[in-house]
């Protein structure tokens, strides 16, 4: 059913009366324009006036005209356009490129022949290319979009150099990412443009890459554009995709082989006689622009394939369980996103060499093929899919140096004897090395240095909750580490190499995690890291943990100043890390760790341990210590530390001794 706006004398308009798309159709197809029919309650057919209740009366014979309609543009006629056309491949774009298509040789679709290939129930408007899915409200006709036939990737090629040209942009400067990003955006108020096309997605993260990788080279103004245009490109995206024409619709030619093909050999539609199909190789016939789906899954005998230079496209699962396939090279002229499940269970697969730009690697692309041994990634490479490598029981080495995600599971159960996580990196799945030993991954450029299970959580990294639950327990290690060196002259040699690993976390967790917060993200952070309400005696206790894990001798009057240094800190940390902050501030307050004590002891210290002690948390020899207060700042009681009831004591004795020798 379709809402119409219905104009009433008495009252004005309304919104109440709701038209079928049949009835709407056949309203149409008198003459009526759309305008026509969602303005007005008094509808005229052959000069005959009656209400919109009459109408709905005459409904069967709207039916029967409108049945007669697609009888008069059937299935036929559709056929008939597309072979004329030699039309192989069909796409449906806003009207802001339509002129675009048309100039470049696309033909637009008929509305009356649209439902054929789209598969869905649609109203037309009759003759003009525009045409709604049945179901929705009316639109605003210059958001309606129009189908048309391409027999060629050059006409899609056209359009995407005419609005810009991404075959060789390369960042050798922050101006010419942040120009290039406002440029994109100036081309059309219709953000759907830059999403007809990969590489424009593809020229759009790698810009705003770069400016992650030289955010220090900033000014105020690059921010703000960058800040003012990430939001809109960076949101979910719907693809408009180029689609096959169904094969129904075309004419094909099958080769010595057995390969079908498009008319104009531009595309592969499918291996004829897969059961039957004995060749070890298999070379695309030249010209071939795109694989359709699954074209050559399946093959028991096939060994390997030669894939043309003048292909675009590999469709989805495209050679899942080809058990003998051994060689697969991807030629440079692959420019579309390979989509999933591409070698998925191909057990004998043992070498892979990507020379196209590829921006990641879709789910299960090399799952199960336990002899992959090598696969050469290619450079333009940003993200790792689920599962892409899952199984490789052969794959002992990866490199991995432009990566800067990676999805769930994506490493399980692989052979992997050694990786190393980018300084790009920005998520990693919690669950993306299951199966892998922790030694064979090598953290060190990762952010977080601490906390491995915590780091790797690619849902939940840019929560204010992360900072409280996560991010703070690394600063406070690394900040009690630097203070006991300073303080008891042990270990001396690591001083600097800590001073740099807080560094680079601090200004690592301010370019990727500052930057990607809303007004509300922030808000809610400063309302959730409440300073009145952390508890220096859950710092303490984290800072002892961590030096007994560093063989370092626990002294509590050291441990109650550091924690009590790190919450009076706490304000500083939040300004580097916030909007304010820079990378030398960062430097600057990083090296004047431990050249001022705290003057007073943090007051808090004291009744937390009276809580601790309560018989309310502690039991059995064990306490629990709160990380911050239940009430003021959360309705959750936090994170919790359990330890020695003892300990705990010998911290108060020592907090006694400290206030009765003034500190």
């Amino acid at each position: 059913m379709i809402k119409i706006e219905v104009f009433d004398n008495d009252d004005g308009y309304i919104e109440e009366e709701t038209l079928d798309s049949h009835e709407v159709l056949a309203l149409a197809l008198n003459g009526w324009s759309m305008p026509e029919i969602a303005s007005v309650s008094i509808l005229k057919i052959n000069d005959k006036s009656f209400d919109v209740g009459e109408w709905k009366s005459k409904f069967p014979l709207a039916k029967a005209m409108l049945d007669n309609f697609w009888k008069r543009n059937s299935e036929e006629a559709l056929t008939e356009l597309i072979r004329s056309t030699d039309s192989i491949y069909f796409l449906e774009c806003t009207t802001s490129v339509s002129k675009m298509f048309r100039d470049a040789g696309a033909v637009a679709v008929p509305c009356s022949m649209v439902k054929h290939l789209i598969h869905e129930d649609v109203v037309p408007y009759p003759n003009s290319d525009c045409y709604m899915h049945q179901g929705q409200e009316l639109p605003n006709q210059g958001a309606w979009k129009t189908l048309f036939l391409l027999p060629s990737l050059d006409i899609y090629d056209k359009i995407q150099s005419k609005i810009l040209d991404c075959s060789n942009i390369i960042f050798n400067s922050v101006k010419e990412a942040v120009s290039t990003i406002a440029y994109l955006y100036s081309l059309t108020a219709e953000e759907s443009v830059y999403d007809f096309f990969p590489r424009h997605r593809e020229i759009v993260r790698r810009a705003q890459n770069y400016l992650d990788d030289h955010h220090d080279e900033m000014t105020q103004y690059d921010a703000e554009i960058r800040f003012r245009y990430s939001k809109y490109f960076l949101q979910d995206y719907h693809t408009i995709e180029l689609r096959d024409i169904p094969e129904k619709y075309i004419e094909t030619v099958v080769d010595d082989e057995g390969g079908v093909y498009s008319k104009s050999g531009k595309r592969l539609v499918k291996i004829a006689d897969k059961k039957n199909f004995t060749a070890t190789t298999y070379k695309v016939k030249e010209g071939c622009e795109s694989l359709d789906d699954g074209a050559m899954c399946c093959i028991d005998s096939l060994e390997q394939v030669l894939l043309p230079n003048s292909l675009h496209r590999i469709g989805a699962n495209q050679f899942l369980n080809d058990k003998n396939l051994k060689l697969l090279t991807i030629p440079s002229s692959v420019d579309f996103d390979i989509e999933g499940s591409m070698c998925e269970h191909c057990t004998a697969l043992e070498s892979v060499v990507f020379n196209n730009h590829q921006e990641y690697l879709d789910i299960a692309m090399f799952n199960g093929c336990s002899s992959l041994k090598d696969v050469q990634l290619p450079q333009t490479l940003v993200g790792l899919s689920d599962n892409v490598f899952a199984g490789t029981k052969s794959l002992k080495t990866l490199d991995i140096p432009t990566v800067r995600w990676i999805g769930g599971e994506c490493f399980r159960d692989s052979a992997i004897e050694r990786i190393v996580l980018p300084k790009c990196i920005k998520s990693v799945a919690s669950d993306a090395f299951v199966g892998v030993p922790s030694e064979c991954i090598n953290i060190n450029a990762f952010p977080t240095y601490f906390n491995y299970p915590l780091s790797f959580d690619a849902e939940i990294h840019l929560l204010p909750r992360l900072f409280v639950d996560g991010w703070i327990l690394d600063l406070m290690r690394m900040y009690a580490y630097i203070r006991y060196i300073q303080d008891h002259s042990t270990r001396v040699y690591l001083l600097e190499d800590e001073k740099r690993k807080l560094k680079e976390y601090l200004n690592w967790i301010r370019n990727n995690w500052w930057m990607s917060l809303s007004n509300d993200d922030i808000e809610s952070f400063f309302a959730t890291m409440k300073i009145s309400g952390f508890s220096p005696l859950y710092f303490l206790c984290v800072l002892n943990n961590h030096l007994a894990e560093q063989d370092l001798r626990i002294v509590n009057r050291s441990s109650i100043v550091y924690a009590c240094e790190f919450k009076a800190n706490l304000r500083n940390i939040y300004d580097l890390i916030g909007e304010s902050g820079t990378y030398n501030d960062i430097e600057k307050w990083v090296n004047s760790i431990g050249t001022e004590s705290v003057k007073h002891l943090d007051p808090m210290m004291k009744s937390e341990i009276d809580i601790a002690l309560s018989s309310t948390f502690s039991h059995d020899g064990k306490t629990v210590v709160r990380m911050r207060r239940v009430w003021g700042y959360s309705p959750e009681v936090g994170n919790t530390i359990t330890v020695d009831t003892k300990s705990i004591i010998e911290v108060a004795d020592t907090l006694n001794q400290m206030e009765i020798n003034g500190k």
